[in-house]
């Protein structure tokens, strides 16, 4: 967050209600407002507590394979395999100093019920798997799908202008 800020300059960054006691998230927010920035901790809908899969990839450009793909419940997004939840879907990141995809396997046995990936596993598993092209473009279209896109509920306004006052 706080790298992104420093980059990007964003006014608001917008994050599930589960991270609202955590220390480092609280941090991030703490830094945010310093900086005329702030971060909002949105409620969980029932509505997004868990998703069907076949909802989640709709408009993603992907191939699915798996059991039962259709019906499979996804109560959360993660690219974390220490963090992962039960029901969640790991998200396996190519990195620039490391690839999530040698991470699935502990994803896996830490509650992981399904994949988002480039490349197919290193280990047997009948969950489903959602192969994209890239998994780093992709991931923006996947949480939009689950938080049911909150960008299109914002009313945004654009104010742009020129200094006018040299001659031509």
């Amino acid at each position: 967050t706080i790298d992104a800020w420093k980059m990007h300059h964003f006014d608001v960054q917008f994050s599930g209600s589960d991270y609202i006691n955590d220390e480092g998230w609280l941090a991030n927010k703490e830094f945010l407002e310093k900086h005329g920035a702030d971060l909002v901790f949105f409620p969980y809908t029932q509505s997004t507590s868990s998703t069907k899969l076949k909802k989640l990839i709709e408009n993603i450009e992907c191939k699915v394979t798996g059991k039962n793909w259709e019906d499979a419940e996804i109560t959360g997004l993660s690219y974390n395999s220490k963090t992962i939840k039960n029901g969640n879907i790991f998200i396996c990141l190519k990195g620039e100093n490391t690839n999530g995809h040698k991470y699935a396997k502990m994803a896996y046995e830490n509650g992981a019920v399904a994949f988002f990936l480039e490349d197919d596993l290193d280990f047997e598993c009948d969950c489903p798997k959602v192969f994209v092209k890239s998994t780093k473009y992709s991931i923006a279209d996947l949480a939009a799908n689950f938080y049911e896109n909150p960008s299109l509920k914002l009313n945004l306004i654009g104010v742009t202008g020129t200094n006018r006052s040299e001659e031509r």
